[in-house]
């Protein structure tokens, strides 16, 4: 026979498992911290027409933004590395997502009296 402990174990396990099932995040995934973003600059020189037209600035430019070493580095990628990148930041926040998630269950598991986790495990009186 299973302990209450053990059964409220499976359950929880089981109540993750399906998070992590219904969430838009996929096995092999690329996964990056950071942000992406597209933009129009000018170039900077007087003579060209982005310096008196705005709407006449040269892209568009994809960017990534990330922290490396406690330093906020920016970098340009290419449209295919964009849409990488894309991807792998979604995925990390729907990580992040996940693991609060996670998080929070395990506090409520461990905090909650004998009778809530009866009722969380499934089991009846």
């Amino acid at each position: 026979m299973k302990s209450t402990a053990k059964i409220r174990y499976e359950a929880y396990v089981k109540e993750l498992a399906g998070l992590v099932r219904n969430s838009s995040l996929r096995h092999h995934c690329p996964i990056r911290s950071g942000m992406v973003s597209t933009r129009m600059k000018p170039c900077g020189k007087a003579n060209c027409r982005c310096a008196k037209d705005p709407s006449a600035q040269h892209g568009p430019y994809h960017e990534w933004h990330h922290y490396q070493d406690g330093r906020l580095m920016h970098k340009t990628v290419t449209p295919d590395q964009y849409a990488i990148l894309e991807g792998a930041v979604a995925n990390h926040r729907e990580i992040l997502r996940l693991l609060a998630v996670w998080e929070q269950e395990t506090v409520d598991l461990v905090l909650s009296k004998p009778d809530e986790q009866k009722t969380r495990s499934g089991e009846t009186r």
